[in-house]
């Protein structure tokens, strides 16, 4: 958010199934970090409602996890143990927040006060 100076909002699947769901419909961006383990079950769930949504999804998941839709999918490696999935996970979206700010003429390394 402060990168890019855009409104996002981090909802776990379950979260975002008690509510926050009202918000999309049709093109409403969301970046889905799908890792698999633990989180995967409720997140299975949610991606096909997004899609029925016709919400614009990126999945962000690992090679392992051949239930994604690969052209809206970025893979990471698999071999990492699930307690850091989160690192490789985040990843791609920094860099799209650090790109986008570059687009918008911002620099992400300095807030404007």
């Amino acid at each position: 958010m402060e990168t890019c100076y855009v409104v996002a909002q981090s909802f776990s699947s379950a979260d975002l199934s008690h509510g926050p769901i009202a918000m999309v419909d049709e093109g409403f961006p969301v970046f889905a970090f799908a890792p698999t383990g633990v989180t995967w079950p409720a997140m299975a769930q949610t991606l096909p409602r997004l899609k029925s949504m016709k919400a614009t999804v990126l999945a962000i998941g690992d090679r392992s996890n051949s239930t994604l839709p690969p052209a809206t999918t970025i893979c990471i490696p698999s071999e990492i143990p699930e307690l850091l999935t989160p690192i490789p996970h985040i990843v791609p979206a920094q860099m799209f927040a650090a790109h986008l700010a570059a687009v918008e003429g911002l620099c992400p390394e300095r807030a404007e006060v």
